[in-house]
């Protein structure tokens, strides 16, 4: 298996032997297209907008035979929703409950991916 780094950042795969592989991003990174909501109030004088619209996603590669995509989770539940047949996309499981690290320059580093189904 190889491992696609569709975020735009460098991310540091810490492997059960505690070996660690950095994998540098491929660009452009999958994204989700979201159309800004143009509702906005002001509530004691914070303005409030109206959340985006998803509208796609943009810089997802087409699947390839033994390989798995990483991606952001936001993306990632969105392909999750929207095709629900790709078993090779997956994100960081980013959490310090999950054993991430982020060094001074702010990189990642996770112990596990995590598929959105």
């Amino acid at each position: 298996m190889k491992f696609k780094n569709c975020t735009p950042h460098a991310i540091a795969l810490i492997s059960v032997d505690g070996s660690t592989r950095i994998l540098e991003p491929v660009w452009p990174p999958a994204r989700v297209v979201v159309i800004p909501s143009s509702h906005e109030e002001v509530v004691d004088g914070i303005a409030i907008r109206g959340a985006g619209r998803f509208d796609g996603i943009e810089g997802l590669p087409e699947p390839e035979d033994d390989v798995v995509v990483i991606v952001s989770q936001i993306t990632a539940h969105f392909v999750a929703a929207t095709q629900p047949d790709r078993d090779d996309v997956v994100y960081p499981a980013s959490g310090k409950i999950e054993g991430a690290t982020r060094d001074s320059d702010g990189s990642l580093g996770v112990r596990r991916l995590v598929r959105a189904r």
